[in-house]
């Protein structure tokens, strides 16, 4: 890793925590910086695609996982879940990783494109 030298006295700076490459500090003047970790998913601007793979049953449980996600009343989610290959929901990265949490949770077979990374 480069050294990051001191701007005000030319020492050798020093992470304020060795967890967290957040800032820098100089040992000799007391002179450094600090910056807030940032989330990935917030600097996505990626637009994901959630789809519903077929294999899933038509349990109750299920229908109304599908039917929170899509907004659908009971009946209609079933028929989704009938129909499937079917695109669930479309957002960013945020939005998608909440409804991935839901289906992982309840063992929902499905896919998103692109990949998502988070």
């Amino acid at each position: 890793m480069n050294k990051i030298i001191c701007e005000k006295c030319g020492a050798i700076m020093e992470p304020i925590d060795s967890d967290c490459a957040c800032g820098m500090t100089c040992p000799k003047c007391g002179w450094g910086w600090a910056s807030t970790p940032f989330n990935a998913m917030d600097e996505d601007g990626t637009i994901y695609d959630i789809i519903l793979l077929e294999g899933n049953s038509n349990s109750e449980d299920i229908i109304k996982t599908i039917s929170q996600i899509t907004g659908q009343n009971s009946l209609n989610a079933r028929k989704t879940i009938e129909n499937a290959p079917v695109k669930l929901l479309t957002g960013k990265a945020e939005t998608v990783d909440k409804v991935i949490r839901n289906l992982e949770a309840k063992s929902i077979i499905f896919k998103t494109e692109p990949t998502f990374p988070h």
